[in-house]
């Protein structure tokens, strides 16, 4: 019985699908390969969160909710799917089950997500990161953190008042002194609301 020398593996779609192609060499020098269907297209993070944005885009407003963010994400063993929704009262325990209960059955309807997963719905927190023009302007003169891919005076960190945020830059008041800072938005990584208790 002949062992196996080397391998590669390539992928690729087709007609929406992920395909594999195992292609691997025996100590023998004979070549042989291996085709498999990987998955199907659609599944991915990207189209999961758009498709979740549409399913809630008509069915939040009408009931005083505001869909903040969505993420699907690896954790662990599992899938998470995280959506976080807001209300000008605040969030409830049963707001979150009657959202995450609609969602659910329309993802489930619609088969969008293949095998096992975690539907987690819960408001942004006191702490919630702002992350539309609308966010921005909401919270503008709130106190802020600010986070950094890459340093600007030497530090990657900043706290301070939220100020305007133009194209290009995002300006917060630092500082005892509360000086205007000019942050490049290419540099900024996260920007949460400050809890101040």
């Amino acid at each position: 019985m002949s062992r196996i020398s080397r391998f590669r593996l390539i992928f690729w779609w087709y007609g929406g699908k992920l395909f594999k192609l195992i292609r691997y060499r025996l100590e023998s020098g004979e070549t042989r390969s291996l085709v498999l269907e990987a998955g199907e297209r659609g599944v991915t993070a990207k189209n999961v969160k758009a498709r979740v944005k549409e399913l809630l885009a008509d069915w939040l407003p009408p009931r005083g909710y505001e869909l903040w963010d969505v993420e699907f994400v690896r954790s662990g063993a599992g899938r998470h799917l995280n959506v976080y929704v807001d209300k000008d009262s605040g969030m409830s325990a049963d707001d979150c089950e009657l959202v995450s209960n609609y969602l659910g059955d329309r993802l489930d309807e619609e088969n969008l997500i293949e095998g096992g997963y975690y539907l987690i719905v819960s408001s942004p927190g006191m702490d919630r990161p702002l992350l539309t023009d609308g966010h921005f302007a909401r919270y503008k003169g709130a106190p802020v953190d600010v986070s950094l891919y890459k340093g600007v005076d030497g530090r990657k960190r900043y706290s301070g008042i939220l100020g305007e945020r133009t194209a290009d830059t995002l300006f917060i008041f630092a500082g005892d002194d509360r000086r205007e800072v000019g942050l490049p938005r290419e540099y900024v990584s996260k920007v949460r609301l400050q809890v101040i208790f």
